[in-house]
């Protein structure tokens, strides 16, 4: 498994906007495990998303199926105060050791 994490700031007032772009570009990227959205106070953000592998994570990005959406992309972009150069992830690393509650029941 594989996993990606993103840390944004959200505008004050454009938390919902926001978490409703993330809920659709979430749904427009294919064969990930999916996704969670921690918030905190302060409009911080954290995203992560979990893969079956690195590869996976690559092609499903390959296929730019989130940002091709003009609407969710236009939607991101207003909502966030930081957007970091090339959109990338603060962590992307391999799972070494899986002991959530999850992965217990496969």
């Amino acid at each position: 498994m594989f996993v990606s994490v993103y840390r944004r700031h959200v505008h004050p007032g454009k938390e919902n906007p926001f978490r409703a772009a993330w809920a659709r570009g979430t749904g427009l990227v294919r064969d990930s495990y999916g996704s969670r959205l921690p918030c905190a106070a302060g409009g911080c953000v954290v995203g992560s998303a979990e893969w079956p592998g690195r590869k996976t994570r690559q092609r499903a990005f390959d296929r730019k199926a989130a940002q091709d959406d003009r609407a969710t992309r236009e939607a991101f972009q207003d909502a966030i105060s930081d957007i970091p150069a090339g959109n990338d992830a603060i962590f992307s690393m391999d799972v070494t050791d899986d002991l959530s509650m999850r992965s217990r029941a496969v």
